[in-house]
């Protein structure tokens, strides 16, 4: 799933698509029968881009673009894919992959991605502390990067209802950047119960801490 993400960033697809792409790779991973012989992960990954691609109509994303980025990312060291019979024995198996995700999955590819939901809930936060919030980006930056990170989990990305999910991220950027400590913004409020989400705070407090566990490890990755 990190060669999903990382390709698909490089590809400059947007953060929805990357995520599409990740849940669509779990789901598969969930789903595909071991018995069937070992899965190539990377080759996957590539599929699930590219049924992203098609899934978002991404225009501006070929699958050559997809095959050279993913190529690229797992040689560095390597000169840009340039050989043409190289290319087309990858493209080739991506597109095998494709088919074997497609099956699986029995072609139901339709992903429906916490986004959209945390910008309606960072809306209403605002308009609940009258602007407060929506000025302050800190908060607006840290929680999308915390969503972005999600992905990276089954447990949130397939199993985590998207509202919820979306939520859990707001609700632990509220927790590191202390805004519910004395004298800040959403001191002694329940704040999370004025965003119309059917959830409680152990669910809250559970998910965000598979989140920051998350965020911990992608941070030591782009470090490294």
């Amino acid at each position: 799933c990190s060669h999903a993400s990382s390709t698909g960033e490089r590809l400059r697809m947007p953060a929805e698509a990357v995520a599409t792409a990740t849940t669509l790779y779990h789901r598969f991973s969930e789903k595909y029968d071991e018995r069937k012989g070992k899965k190539d992960q990377h080759l996957i990954a590539s599929a699930c881009l590219y049924i992203t691609v098609k899934v978002e109509e991404l225009a501006g994303v070929r699958l050559r673009d997809v095959v050279s980025v993913s190529y690229r990312c797992l040689r560095p060291d390597k000169p840009i894919l340039m050989e043409e019979s190289t290319f087309q024995n990858i493209r080739q198996r991506v597109l095998e992959s494709e088919l074997n995700v497609l099956q699986t999955l029995g072609f139901h590819v339709k992903v429906e991605n916490p986004h959209k939901y945390l910008l309606h809930q960072l809306h209403l936060l605002s308009s609940f502390l009258g602007n407060t919030v929506a000025n302050h980006q800190p908060l607006v930056k840290l929680s999308w990067s915390l969503l972005c990170d999600a992905v990276h989990s089954a447990k949130l990305a397939v199993h985590g209802k998207p509202d919820v999910v979306a939520l859990s991220a707001l609700f632990l950027a509220v927790k590191i950047l202390n805004l519910d400590e004395a004298g800040q913004p959403l001191s002694g409020l329940k704040w999370w119960n004025n965003l119309a989400v059917d959830t409680s705070q152990a669910t809250l407090q559970e998910l965000a801490t598979e989140m920051m566990q998350l965020h911990h490890l992608c941070s030591s990755n782009t470090k490294r």
